[in-house]
């Protein structure tokens, strides 16, 4: 593309212009520029017109043969090209401050992802988090989801996906790339529509799946299963399809632009063919149109299937030896093959070639059915209608269905089928009746062989029987916000919600389930039922200026009582068949409803009370300047959820003056707000209202007094109060081995932990003293002991919850967030907090310097086999650790420590940590998903002492070569979204410096796993080597370990790979984007069609040797170990793009079908000098590129295919410098745009040069 221009300024002249290019061309080809103007002359002599391809490039042009640039609109995609003219693939662009994406393929991505963008339906790029589109990560938690937007389903991440009971209403979109095979079942799901946008997949649709629409942008395979009813209506063909393309969902309609062949075999109403190409039918299609853009197109009709009809508006070639119907021939051009049956030929008057009628249908003799009209031949057209739409039943609800049969004049006999006998079943006449839960299809039949159907739903509505307001009237002020509450029957009843209306809106109308109150006046207010009853109901509403007052005084007929003042709003209404004072200040914020009484006479003033309210709007009640506040209601959807409440207050002798507020703050509250007053009464020290208090508890473990005396409350015992009398209650342990656990509720509930505790007998109590045996403890927050991890979990106590005793778990337990869990390592230890980040907080410090200290378990956890222990708080595995000492002493366990004896799982998930110094032991598993996190204590081994890590640090050379994580003993697997993390002391300068080191972690981890893969380490029995697998891809990256105050960040470095790990990558990509050292012992395994790169400028060695230098310190000495290597499998592949040394084993499973793909960039390296410690000073190691153990001169720019024949290795090298040079982009994917380069090939490619090397 650069030379463009040398190859033609020395033929052509100013004075040249396009109309001579032509006779120029016969002797040159190429490109011409013309005053800035490029175009391109092809070798026959014409000017290249829509595409080209030259030198791996595709070009654009537009009629008059001008080189295009910018956007391109060709068919139903978009392509972009370069200000060179070069078409852009796999690059972003920017245009008008929208960025679009622009794939391999060179289209434009439409209903994409990329990068953590949306790419939308006009292609602009949108941040995903901000959409309403769901990329799929566990396909069991979106069962029986709805998605608004897209989703997106990457076949690269597992072999097979399923989606079951999942609505998507927008587009279901499969993406991949474009060489992994892959399989996606949709089960029982709602989809608006489907877009296959990568290659070799099949997406089967299976049961109840309802799909509207299917677009075939890449080659793919949609199938139904057995079990599959439904049909498509409509599949779209795409021009970027290739090789062949095989419908097998029925459909209503299906077009083509492709030029891939086309294979039908499910019946379809009608095809279009917009582009040429072959059609193979072999179902039945209602009708074939060949559109003008479609010419040679060939349709090719097998036995025993049927076309309707084809419209032929372009030539075509009928072949096959099925039947066609009619052919309608609108020009010239149209065969038929001798085989076909072509019963009737329409053709357009200006045409004159045709195919004939064969084997014609003989007249008919007679008879009634069907017949036709006049003497016409027309036949007579019949249509079958359910009038009734789809239909939700109540199990036992009978519903009668009605079909026509269009004309009128038709045979009206109709026939009725139900496909699930058990959720519905339907008479002769259509009558359905409801048996059991689901959904079925009703289809009705008539005689001229139509079908119509409709769907059944059957749920489990229990309709309601009557319906009817609180209250017929209600009285408001204006402005004020109501809900209106009704009662129904039966209670059982489960779908009670009402659409409410009001007849006069501009008095009072609804906003969402409120009514506002708007003008002083009345408005009919009507509630019309949803759950298929046909119910309504009616209320008056009306509304009332603030200023009106109530007559109360008619409410007060006590003599005693009178009423001095009253400010509004207060209203009279009945509720529960009484008469009550009630407001309702909804909607009025920092308003007071009171009332003022006064009462002559020592005794005590009462009243009933109604309170639905929250904190903030609240009953206060002021006696003689004395303000009791009453802040118990709280927010229920009918009268029957409020407690009916009675308070007492006691009066002194003479006039006693109460006042009684209803206050409602500023809290815009959108809640039913009401306080409903009545039964006001004066009662004498005689009549004084009194309730009863009972306490239970278990005399053996411990006793109860009240009010300070000596004597205890006898057990299960009531004890009478006056009503509101506060009683101060004590427990009290019977001796050191019984504990206090906290007072209960009738409900069981934990209501205090305190010993000492104050209650006010506001109605008939009974409360419960809860003593235990310490040996049935189970947990403590502080002081407060529990029996349970629940009754901790519930406890609104502050502080960690500790393991008090050794415990199984025989059944699943969530820790919640929230709260901190710790197995301690001693009885002092309470734990601490491992989530602070400002100033982090770590387990206890060693302070032996023993190489062999005596350290025992202090308490244990245990998981029972089959449990699970789901940890979404904290979970502390405690231990003391370090050594006080610098040099190359290991900071391992040097202390007592807890233990979590793991048989079951421990899933760690939704932001939960579990932080270990101590141990997990077991034949159980950890499972981090969802943002988990798991802390190990990491070990470092072979460190050089602080001054030699120093002289290490400036040379640039990883202070150490060995470190272990192994306090979790048990098999871990990560998925994408977890965090497996080692926590790191070393002391130096007198003291312990700690930081956290990222192992594995999707955004500053050592290892980043890519999206949907997942990680597996497994220990060996003795802890001599850890065995990690990964699955799906992910990127070698960089992390920071600061130890002793040097901050190692591992992109400064070689970093060491310590020989006792063996890594496995199955599937997907792993890219190295920092340096490694694989150390002798290592290995590294690549299978399942995994791809290995090495990014340009990074470094990755495989130690073949490595004896430690005698200078370093004793005990630091890394041990003798055999040779490290990479042994690749067949199908896999290894982009070396930075230097690259070390032994590469084929394994014997490569084979000419599947060998092992290695390719080398232009930068490429295959020489590594790697330094290691000599002392204060560095070696310099040299390592080579080997292959099966012996060198092997990689070049710079080449591919090589390595393979096993006749158990020789064959190494086929390919100098890619010698092919077609890669021009922007450098991933074609061997596009194919539109037809040209189907037409016109790839004329400059050049032969590839070839050579083998034979490796006995």
């Amino acid at each position: 593309m650069k030379n463009k221009k040398a190859k033609v300024s020395v033929l052509l002249t100013a004075s040249l212009v396009l109309n001579y290019l032509p006779v120029i061309a016969k002797e040159y080809s190429g490109w011409v520029n013309k005053n800035g103007t490029w175009s391109y002359v092809k070798e026959d002599g014409s000017i290249a017109k829509d595409w080209i391809k030259d030198n791996d490039c595709w070009y654009a042009f537009d009629d008059n043969g001008a080189m295009r640039t910018g956007w391109i609109a060709s068919n139903e995609h978009w392509y972009f090209m370069g200000e060179s003219g070069v078409m852009q693939a796999d690059a972003w662009v920017e245009d008008n401050g929208a960025r679009y994406y622009i794939k391999g393929t060179g289209v434009m991505a439409k209903d994409y992802v990329k990068d953590g963008y949306e790419l939308t339906e006009d292609g602009k790029a949108i941040p995903l988090a901000e959409s309403k589109s769901v990329v799929l990560t566990d396909q069991k938690a979106l069962e029986g989801e709805v998605i608004e937007g897209n989703l997106y389903v990457d076949v690269t991440t597992a072999k097979a996906l399923e989606l079951k009971g999942v609505t998507v209403k927008g587009k279901l979109v499969v993406i991949g790339d474009n060489k992994t095979a892959g399989k996606l079942t949709i089960t029982d799901s709602k989809i608006e529509a489907i877009s296959t946008q990568t290659r070799n997949i099949e997406v089967v649709l299976s049961g109840e799946t309802e799909v509207k629409t299917i677009v075939l942008e890449e080659t793919a395979a949609v199938t139904p299963d057995k079990s599959f009813k439904g049909e498509v209506e409509k599949i779209e063909v795409q021009s970027t399809t290739k090789g062949e393309i095989v419908i097998e969902v029925p459909a209503q309609e299906v077009s083509t632009r492709t030029y891939a062949s086309v294979d039908i075999q499910a019946p379809v109403e009608s095809l279009e063919v917009k582009t040429d190409t072959q059609i193979k039918v072999n179902a039945d299609v209602k009708n074939v149109i060949v559109t003008e853009s479609a010419k040679d197109t060939k349709v090719e009709v097998s036995k025993g299937s049927t076309v309707g009809t084809i419209t032929a508006d372009a030539p075509v070639k009928i072949e096959g030896n099925g039947t066609i119907n009619k052919v309608e021939a609108n020009v010239d051009g149209v065969e038929a093959g001798e085989d076909i049956v072509v019963k009737e030929v329409e053709k357009n008057e200006n045409v004159t070639q045709a195919p004939e009628v064969s084997k014609p249908e003989k007249p008919s003799t007679g008879g009634t059915g069907g017949g036709s009209t006049g003497g016409s031949g027309s036949t007579m057209t019949y249509s079958l209608t359910i009038i009734e739409n789809d239909q939700i039943m109540s199990i036992g609800e009978e519903i009668q269905l009605n079909a026509f049969v269009k004309p009128a004049t038709a045979n009206q006999a109709v026939s009725w089928k139900s496909s699930d006998t058990e959720v519905a079943i339907i008479d002769e006449n259509g009558l359905i009746t409801a048996k059991g839960l689901g959904d079925c299809t009703i289809t009705v039949s008539d005689t001229y062989g139509n079908k119509a159907t409709i769907k059944i739903t059957v749920d489990n509505t229990l309709k309601m029987t009557s319906l009817k307001p609180y209250v017929d009237k209600n009285i408001v002020v204006k402005g004020a916000k109501v809900k209106v509450y009704y009662t129904f029957m039966p209670n059982e009843a489960n779908r009670t919600e009402l659409v409410w209306s009001s007849e006069n809106a501009n008095v009072a109308d609804f906003d969402g389930d409120y009514l506002i109150a708007k003008e002083v006046g009345t408005a009919k207010i009507k509630g019309i039922s949803q759950d298929r009853s046909g119910l309504t109901l009616e209320y008056t509403l009306e509304v009332i200026d603030a200023s009106s007052k109530p007559i109360l005084s008619d409410y007060f007929t006590d003599e005693k009582i009178n009423v001095v003042n009253s400010e509004n709003p207060f209203a009279v209404s009945q509720a529960l068949n009484e008469d009550w004072l009630k407001s309702t200040n909804e909607g009025i914020d920092s308003s007071i409803s009171e009332l003022t009484l006064t009462v002559n006479g020592k005794g005590y003033l009462a009243f009933d009370y109604l309170l639905s309210s929250e904190a903030n709007d609240y009953l206060k009640v002021t006696v003689n300047e004395a303000v009791t506040e009453i802040k118990d209601g709280n927010e229920v959807p009918t009268f029957e959820g409020i407690n009916r409440s009675t308070r007492q207050f006691a009066l002194s002798e003479g006039i006693n003056t109460i006042t009684i507020s209803y206050i409602k703050d500023e809290t815009n509250s959108k809640g039913f707000d009401a306080v409903w007053l009545g039964n006001f009464r004066y009662l004498d020290e005689a009549t004084a209202e009194k309730r009863n208090l009972t306490i239970n508890y278990n005399s053996e473990m411990g006793k109860v007094v009240a009010d300070n005396e000596e004597a205890s409350l006898t057990p299960n015992q009531a004890y009478q109060y006056l009503l509101d009398q506060k009683v101060n209650l004590k427990a009290v342990p019977a001796g050191d081995e019984y504990v206090f656990l906290g007072w209960r509720n009738e409900a069981q509930e934990i209501i205090s932990h305190a010993e000492n505790y104050t209650v006010v007998v506001n109605s008939n109590m009974v409360l419960e003293a809860s003593f235990a045996k310490k040996s049935d403890c189970v947990a403590k927050i502080g002081n407060q002991i529990f029996l349970s991890f629940d009754d901790a979990f519930k406890s609104d106590l502050l502080g960690n919850i500790i393991l008090l005793n050794d415990i199984t778990l025989t059944e699943n337990l969530v820790i919640p967030e929230g709260k901190t869990v710790v197995i301690p390592y001693s009885a002092e230890d309470v734990g601490y907090d491992p989530r602070i980040e400002a100033e982090p907080e770590y387990n206890a410090d060693g302070t032996t310097t023993s190489k062999n200290p005596v350290i025992k378990t202090f308490r244990e956890l245990t998981i029972d086999t089959g449990v699970e222990l789901n940890v979404k708080g904290t979970l502390i595995i405690n231990g003391i650790t370090g050594r006080p000492a610098a040099g190359h002493y290991n900071q391992d366990n040097t202390g007592d420590f807890g233990q979590l004896n793991l048989n079951g799982t421990l899933l760690i998930s939704d932001y939960g940590l579990v932080d270990c110094a101590g141990f997990v032991k077991g034949s159980g598993e950890v499972v981090l998903q969802d943002d988990g996190i798991l802390r190990d204590l990491y070990v470092v081994q072979n460190w050089r002492g602080g001054t030699t890590a120093s002289f290490m640090y400036l040379f640039n050379v990883y202070p150490m070569n060995e470190a272990d994580c192994q306090n979790v003993q048990v098999p871990i697997t990560v998925f994408d979204n977890g965090s497996y993390v080692g926590s790191v002391k070393m002391f130096a300068s007198g003291e312990y410096h700690k930081t956290r080191f990222p192992l594995i972690d999707k955004g500053n981890g050592l290892i980043r796993l890519a999206d949907g893969a997942s990680l597996q380490v497994q220990r060996a029995e003795d802890l001599t080597k850890t065995y990690i697998s990964m699955n799906g891809g992910g990127n070698a990256a960089e992390s920071s370990l600061n130890v002793a105050g040097s901050n190692l960040s591992t992109k400064n470095f070689i970093y060491p790979i310590d020989g006792d790990i063996i890594y496995t990558l199955r599937n997907g990509l792993y890219t190295f984007e920092n340096n490694f050292k694989f150390l002798t012992g290592s290995e590294l395994y690549v299978k399942d069609g995994a791809n290995i790169t090495l990014n340009e400028g990074k470094t990755l060695v495989f130690y073949d040797n490595f004896v430690d230098r005698t200078e370093n310190l004793s005990g630091t000495l890394y041990p003798n170990r055999a040779p490290a290597f990479i042994m690749m499998y067949e199908g896999t592949s290894f982009d070396i793009n930075g230097k690259f040394a070390g032994n590469i084993q084929i394994n014997e499973s490569a084979d000419i079908e599947s060998p092992v793909i290695i390719s080398t960039g232009e930068k490429a390296g295959f020489v590594v000098n790697s330094k290691e410690a000599k002392g204060k000073s560095t070696v310099t190691l040299t390592f080579e590129a080997m292959v099966n153990g012996e060198k092997y001169a990689f070049k710079p720019n080449c591919q090589y295919k390595l393979y096993y024949e006749n158990d020789n290795l064959v190494i086929e090298e390919v100098n890619l410098a010698e092919t077609n040079a890669i021009v922007e982009p450098l991933d074609l994917e061997e596009l194919q745009p539109e037809k040209a380069e189907s037409k016109a090939g790839d004329e400059n490619e050049v032969e590839k040069a070839e050579t083998e090397t034979i490796i006995e």
